[in-house]
């Protein structure tokens, strides 16, 4: 396990985003600046969660300085650690918007039976009532269909694509409780 201090967390953002932006800013000073997008995705995988502090702390400390040009996205799920990370100054400054808000499920269906098209044409997926099912457990969350699609579309012979969603459905002999689509994704 590795161990992250502020120090090397500190010294790591200075040396691979703040130094090379601030030189960036430096250099085009004289015209004006285009927006620029910095992505900090999935926060919530950092397993350190003084760690997550520690790199929130360091991207607000340094949009505090000259950077009006700098914009800053970051991903995650909602956990209030995260959200405590940002503290209560300045709320303004943020806008926390849920992704599931902006998913259209039909893009979630397209993407399934796109995926599952491909891989297995002579089934007529739209039609099926536990294809309807599982854009129905996707939600709106494209991680869950694309988990699902990997698990569905495994290359091998033996691999019945029907029985893989109704494994994920729990409709199989072997699936014991609701949660076994998510045990099965996580397999």
């Amino acid at each position: 396990r590795v161990v992250y201090t502020s120090e090397t967390i500190e010294r790591q953002f200075r040396s691979l985003l703040a130094q090379p932006l601030a030189e960036l800013s430096s250099r085009t000073s004289a015209s004006p600046r285009k927006l620029m997008l910095l992505i900090v995705d999935s926060l919530d995988e950092c397993s350190d969660r003084s760690a997550v502090k520690e790199i929130v702390r360091c991207v607000l400390d340094f949009l505090s300085g000259p950077y009006p040009h700098l914009r800053v996205l970051f991903t995650s799920r909602p956990e209030s650690y995260i959200r405590d990370a940002f503290g209560n100054e300045d709320k303004q400054r943020f806008i926390q918007h849920n992704v599931e808000d902006f998913a259209d499920p039909r893009d979630i269906e397209n993407y399934l039976y796109d995926g599952l098209s491909k891989s297995y044409q002579q089934v007529e997926w739209r039609e099926r009532d536990d294809f309807k099912s599982l854009v129905e457990y996707s939600g709106k969350l494209f991680i869950y269909a694309s988990t699902a699609l990997r698990y569905i579309c495994t290359q091998s012979r033996f691999a019945d694509p029907v029985k893989r969603i109704a494994d994920l459905l729990g409709r199989s002999p072997d699936a014991a409780s609701g949660e076994a689509r998510y045990k099965r994704l996580d397999k």
